[in-house]
C-alpha cells in the first residue's frame, strides 16, 4: 500500500499559516457548495428499492435462454476518479460499455454472479450501457457504481454518484433505460442502434382530472399547486377555493371557473369531500413547477398532497397547507406524514443533493466541516462561515423530509443516516455541529433538531446497566467521539450538569472496559458476549479517544467535581500515546504498539491536536512540546503532499480481534477520516507555538 506522498508540503512552504491555507483551499476545491434540486421520482413496477436494477422476467415474460437487453444511464463526475462498475446478480457474464468504449468485464472473486468493470469517471456526464443476457431461470443484472478502495461499504462520504436517464418525460430521473428484448438469434445493435422500450412516457393532455376519492380514499381536504400563464378553467361538484398569493379568488360548492394569468402565476387549490370529492381543470395556455428540475411534460406539472381531515370534522376547520403552504418538509395528514406528488402516477416530488460532502449526514464528512470551521476561523475566512450556515441549514430544513422519504418511499436521499438514530454515529458529529451553528445564529430549527438529537442520545442510544454506551454486542473507542464533544456542548448551552455527569459516566465506563494498563492505550473494541476487549490499541481508534477528551476539557468547568478524574485520564493516556511514537518516523502506526504496520495520518493527526492542546493548556507537561512538535512535522512530511492533499489515512473500518485484520486496511487519499483533523492539527500546533 502507498502510504506517503513524493513531495511534500514542506518543500513547497514551512510557515504553517500558508500550509494551513494549502490544505484549506485544497479541501474546498473538491468539496464545493451543492444547490438541493426538486425532481420528480417515479415509481416502477418492475423495480424494487433499488432503481438500478428491472425484473426482466417480469417486463418480459416470453423471454428464452440467450434473449438479452440492454441497460443505459448517466453519472456525473464531481471529477476524473477511478471507479468500478460493480455487476451484481448477473444471470450471465455482461458487457459494458463506458462513454463510447467497451470495457473488459472481471469475475469477482469468491462471487459467482457478480462482475467487475473499471473505469475512470471524466468530469461531468459519463455514459454507461450494460447488455446481460438470459441463462435458464435467471434475467437480470443490478449495477452499483463503486468507490474501488470502499468496495461495498458506503461511497457517499468519497465520491457520490447517482445513475440517471435522458429521456424525454423522465430527464434525470433514478433509473435505468431498458431496451427491447432481443432474441439470441438477432444481430446485437451498436450502442447507438438500440431500440429502447423502457420507461414508457404516459400520455399527455392539458386536461387534468383529480378524483380524490380514488387518490386519497378518505379525508376531508387535499390540496392541488401549479404555476398557469395563460386561461384556466376548472369544473368541480365539491366544495373548492382557488388561492392566489394566499388571497382567496374563487371559492364555490360546485360549478366552473375561468380566468386568464398574463403572467406564470402560482396557482393553489383546495378541495373538499362532500362525497364527491376533486375537480377537473383544463388550461389552454403554459404551465410549469419552476422549482422543479426535469418537469419536463404536463403530468409533471402538477403537484398534490393529501388527504388531511377526518370525517367528523366540520367545514369551517382548515388544515397546515392552508397556512403554511411549502415544499420543504411533511404536512401531517391521515394516517401519517404526507408529501407532494404529481398528477403523474405513482410519482412523488423528491429532494435532491448531488454532493459527496456538503450537506451530507455523515460522521466523517462532520468531522471535516469540524476541521474546515476551525482552519478558516484561524485565517479570518469569513466567507467560510455561510458555507457552514448554509450546510447546517439543510441539515434542520429537511433532516424531517428525508426520514420521510426513507420510511414511506424506501428511496435513499442525502439525509437518510439522519433518521438512523439509535446509535451514536449519526448524532455526536453532527449534533457538535448543528449546536456550533445554533450557537452562530440562533436558528429556531438548529434549537428542535438538537433536541431531538440529544434526546435520541439519552434515552435511545443502547447502554450497560452502569450508563456506558455500546452498540449492543460491541462497544468501540470510536464512540468516545461520537458522544462526549456534543454532550458538553449540550451542558454549555442548557446549563444543566447532567451532561456533565454523563460524560463522567462514559469516561469511567470506556476506561474500564478497554484500558490496556501494560501499554498505556485503549483496545479498540469490547465484545459484550465473550465479555472481552480485543486489545488491539488501534490507531484512529486510539485517536477518537484522545480527541474527545481534549474537546470535554475544553468546555468542562474548571469546579466541576469530575473534572480531575477525566483530566487524569487524559494525562496517563497521553503519556502512553507518547511513548509509542515511533522516533524515527515521527508519527504513530495504525496499530499503535506494533511498528510492523504502516505509519496512519488520522491517528497520527489525532493525537498531536490532542497533546497539543494538553502543552498549550498544562494539562500536560510542557516537556512534550518538542515531541508534539516534531510529530507535526513528520506528519506533514510524510502524509501531505504540496498541493494539500492527505495520504496514510486508514479508510472506515470494521472491528475484529486478529490484529491483520487491521494491519491490512488500506488508505484513502483525502478520506475525510482526516482532512479536516489534519487542518485541527495545524491550528492547534499553532496555538500551541503561539502563532
Amino acid at each position: 500500500m502507498g502510504h506517503y506522498c513524493e513531495k511534500s508540503v514542506l518543500d513547497r512552504t514551512t510557515d504553517n499559516k500558508e500550509i494551513l491555507k494549502i490544505i484549506f483551499d485544497n479541501a474546498l476545491k473538491h468539496r464545493p457548495k451543492t444547490d438541493i434540486e426538486y425532481r420528480p421520482l417515479t415509481h416502477f413496477p418492475y423495480t424494487d428499492e433499488n432503481f438500478y436494477t428491472a425484473d426482466l422476467k417480469k417486463l418480459y415474460p416470453e423471454y428464452k435462454t440467450g434473449d438479452y437487453v440492454f441497460f443505459e444511464g448517466y453519472m456525473d463526475g464531481l471529477y476524473e476518479k477511478d471507479m468500478n462498475i460493480h455487476l451484481k446478480k448477473c444471470s450471465d457474464k455482461p458487457r459494458l460499455y463506458f462513454n463510447g468504449e467497451e470495457i473488459p468485464t472481471i469475475k469477482s472473486e469468491n462471487k459467482e454472479d457478480c462482475y467487475d468493470c473499471f473505469v475512470t469517471f471524466k468530469k461531468g456526464e459519463n455514459h454507461l450501457i450494460v447488455k446481460i443476457a438470459a441463462q435458464g431461470g435467471d434475467f437480470g443484472v443490478e449495477i452499483a457504481p463503486q468507490v474501488p478502495e470502499l468496495g461495498n461499504l458506503p461511497n457517499y462520504y468519497v465520491y457520490n454518484s447517482w445513475i440517471y436517464i435522458k429521456e424525454d418525460g423522465f430527464d434525470g430521473q433514478r433509473v435505468l433505460r431498458i431496451s427491447k428484448l432481443y432474441k439470441q438469434d438477432q444481430k446485437e445493435p451498436l450502442p447507438d442502434e438500440i431500440e429502447w422500450s423502457y420507461p414508457k412516457k404516459p400520455l399527455q393532455s392539458n386536461e387534468k382530472v383529480f378524483d380524490f376519492n380514488k387518490l386519497c380514499k378518505k379525508g376531508k381536504a387535499a390540496y392541488s399547486y401549479t404555476e398557469i400563464k395563460g386561461k384556466l378553467a376548472i369544473t368541480h361538484n365539491s366544495p373548492i377555493k382557488i388561492y392566489v398569493n394566499q388571497t382567496i379568488i374563487y371559492s364555490g360548492e360546485r360549478g366552473t371557473f375561468a380566468e386568464e394569468f398574463e403572467d406564470y402565476t402560482p396557482i393553489f387549490i383546495e378541495s373538499r369531500n362532500n362525497g364527491e370529492w376533486g375537480f377537473t381543470a383544463l388550461t389552454d395556455g403554459a404551465h410549469r413547477l419552476s422549482f422543479v428540475k426535469g418537469a419536463d411534460c404536463p403530468d409533471l406539472q402538477w403537484l398534490w398532497v393529501g388527504p388531511f381531515g377526518k370525517a367528523e370534522d366540520g367545514e369551517t376547520v382548515n388544515y397546515a397547507p392552508t397556512y403554511n403552504l411549502q415544499f420543504d418538509e411533511a404536512y401531517t395528514g391521515v394516517n401519517g406524514p404526507k408529501f407532494w406528488k404529481f398528477y403523474r402516477e405513482d410519482t412523488d416530488l423528491k429532494i435532491t443533493l448531488h454532493s459527496y460532502f456538503y450537506g451530507q449526514w455523515f460522521y466523517p464528512l462532520m468531522v471535516g466541516l469540524h476541521g474546515m470551521k476551525l482552519a478558516a476561523e484561524k485565517l479570518g475566512l469569513e466567507d467560510f462561515n455561510d458555507y457552514f450556515a448554509s450546510w447546517m441549514e439543510l441539515l434542520c430544513k429537511h433532516r424531517d423530509y428525508g426520514k420521510y422519504e426513507f420510511d414511506s418511499l424506501h428511496s435513499e436521499n442525502y439525509l437518510i443516516i439522519g433518521g438512523w438514530l439509535k446509535r451514536l454515529d449519526p448524532i455526536g458529529t453532527a449534533g457538535t455541529n448543528i449546536a456550533d451553528y445554533y450557537m452562530m445564529t440562533g436558528n429556531f430549527r438548529a434549537k428542535y433538531l438538537l433536541q431531538l438529537l440529544c434526546d435520541s442520545m439519552m434515552y435511545e442510544v443502547p447502554r450497560f446497566p452502569d450508563g456506558t454506551f455500546n452498540r449492543i454486542s460491541t462497544m468501540w473507542t470510536d464512540d468516545t467521539y461520537m458522544c462526549l464533544p456534543f454532550l458538553a456542548r449540550m451542558a454549555v448551552l442548557t446549563g444543566d450538569k447532567k451532561y456533565y455527569d454523563d460524560i463522567l459516566t462514559q469516561a469511567r465506563g470506556f476506561y474500564e472496559r478497554l484500558w490496556m494498563e501494560d501499554q498505556g492505550l485503549f483496545s479498540h473494541v469490547y465484545f459484550i458476549d465473550e465479555n472481552t476487549p480485543n486489545h488491539i490499541p488501534w490507531g484512529r481508534g486510539n485517536g477518537w479517544v484522545l480527541l474527545a477528551l481534549s474537546e470535554v476539557l475544553l468546555l468542562i468547568p474548571e469546579d466541576y467535581e469530575g473534572r480531575g478524574e477525566i483530566l487524569d485520564i487524559f494525562a496517563r493516556f497521553s503519556e502512553g500515546v507518547l511513548k509509542h511514537r515511533d522516533k524515527d518516523k515521527g508519527i504513530w502506526h495504525q496499530v499503535v504498539n506494533n511498528p510492523d504496520t504502516y505509519i496512519e495520518a488520522s491517528g497520527s493527526a489525532m493525537f498531536i491536536t490532542a497533546l497539543a492542546r494538553g502543552v498549550r493548556k498544562g494539562w500536560i507537561e510542557a516537556s512534550a512540546k518538542d515531541d508534539v512538535h516534531n510529530a507535526y512535522k513528520a506528519l506533514l512530511h510524510h502524509c501531505v503532499d504540496e498541493n494539500g492533499d492527505l495520504y496514510g489515512v486508514c479508510k472506515g473500518s470494521g472491528c475484529n480481534m486478529d490484529e491483520k485484520y487491521y494491519a491490512g486496511v488500506e488508505t484513502i487519499v483525502n478520506d475525510d477520516h482526516g482532512v479536516g483533523i489534519v487542518m485541527e492539527t495545524c491550528v492547534e500546533v499553532m496555538n500551541m507555538l503561539g502563532e
